[in-house]
């Protein structure tokens, strides 16, 4: 005897396009900094349940030459289902964030500050010495 399935779902589910998450870019951008930097200087991205049902994702600076010395250079929070606004706080400034391009404009932001790069010139010079 078959057994018909009432299907209250809408179509579309099976075909929603991905979205581009922050920790997808953000791991992506992690594995560019080890490239350019000879993984003298790494990044690692994790991510935590920051309660009330947020998440937070700290991206770290590694230097695998000085017993692997970890430096915080940014944190991102969200909810966990509604990715947007999102909060980054680098630099004891907190950032409100919109959308997919406000984010990227943040963290070109982030990434050319005077402050992460001369964090990431002194793990570098440290590493080789």
């Amino acid at each position: 005897m078959a057994t018909n399935e009432l299907d209250l779902w809408p179509s579309e589910i099976a075909t929603l396009p991905s979205i581009q998450t922050p920790i997808t870019i953000l791991k992506e951008q992690s594995s560019l900094l080890g490239q350019k930097t000879n993984n003298l200087v790494e990044a690692e991205v994790k991510s935590n349940d920051a309660g009330n049902g947020r998440v937070a994702i700290s991206f770290n600076l590694v230097a695998p030459a000085l017993n692997s010395y970890r430096y915080q250079l940014f944190q991102v929070l969200h909810h966990a289902v509604e990715i947007y606004p999102l909060t980054i706080d680098f630099s004891n400034t907190a950032y409100t964030v919109k959308n997919l391009d406000q984010l990227i404009d943040q963290l070109k932001m982030i990434f050319s500050d005077e402050k992460t790069i001369r964090v990431i010139q002194s793990l570098k010079a440290q590493s080789t010495s």
